[in-house]
């Protein structure tokens, strides 16, 4: 995929997870619905994942569990600008920094729970034909885990900043 998305509501461990060695417990207990943290990868033009990203923003899902975390992208939003307005600029692909057209396809990957189940009032019919076969797509603890296990000597380094960049006032 080029974007990944997820629910924060989707990330529910509250302990933090300090420095040493992380366990498969560790990284299940993050996702506790693991069914409905399964992804589904799907083409998506420009301009519907900038709407998905403005209902990410917006009042109904901004500092609450549709509020989405981003990889593969970054964007800069204005929580002051109306609902529905809030992202300021383009939305740039990671690495390349090249802007996503209205009229680009990307393809993301999305959880099933607002890409097929159309949780925290997400509305994704691009990610029907993906959702047809949800029940065997990867969960995303089997993906992390896999992630971390790949690392370098095992080390985890969080990621540059800036993917969401929140204007302030």
């Amino acid at each position: 995929a080029d974007v990944a998305l997820i629910n924060s509501g989707t990330l529910r461990l509250d302990d933090w997870l300090g420095p040493g060695p992380i366990t498969s417990y560790k990284l299940e207990s993050i996702f506790l619905f693991a069914d409905e943290t399964r992804v589904v990868t799907f083409p998506l033009t420009g301009a519907r994942l900038r709407a998905l990203l403005e209902y990410g923003v917006s009042d109904r899902s901004y500092g609450h569990g549709g509020y989405l975390q981003v990889s593969g992208i970054r964007f800069t939003f204005d929580p002051a600008r109306p609902s529905g307005a809030r992202i300021v600029g383009d939305i740039v692909r990671d690495g390349s920094g090249r802007a996503i057209a209205p009229g680009d396809t990307v393809r993301v990957s999305f959880a099933v729970y607002p890409a097929c189940a159309g949780g925290d009032g997400y509305d994704v019919p691009e990610a029907a034909s993906a959702c047809a076969s949800r029940a065997s797509a990867p969960r995303t603890a089997d993906l992390l885990e896999r992630y971390v296990g790949a690392s370098p000597d095992g080390r985890l380094t969080a990621p540059p900043p800036g993917r969401v960049v929140r204007l302030s006032r």
